[in-house]
């Protein structure tokens, strides 16, 4: 059986390529390059799932290898990372996002 979170994180994710420009492009950062964004919208709203900050989510995530796998990830960005990210996302694609 698979567990809430996990099942959450793949709907996330499934979601999160729906609405970005490259769905294809790989979770991790390639060559110094940075984190898919649908990768990036998946961890959010795990965030926000979770209703923890980002560090504790990210802290919490490291011991989930299956929730990890799930976004396609081999690592996991720092919170700061991840907080400044989004700030900066546009809002049209975190109303697309929410709207899948």
């Amino acid at each position: 059986m698979i567990s809430e979170i996990r099942l959450f994180t793949r709907n996330s994710v499934a979601k999160a390529k729906q609405v970005v420009g490259n769905p294809d492009e790989p979770a991790d950062p390639e060559g110094g390059g940075g984190f898919a964004e649908w990768a990036m919208l998946a961890l959010h709203a795990l965030r926000i799932e979770l209703n923890k900050s980002y560090r504790v989510v990210l802290d919490l995530l490291s011991e989930m290898p299956g929730v990890i796998a799930e976004i396609g990830l081999t690592k996991l960005p720092h919170y700061t990372v991840l907080r400044r990210w989004f700030a900066r996302i546009p809002t049209k694609t975190w109303r697309a996002f929410l709207g899948a």
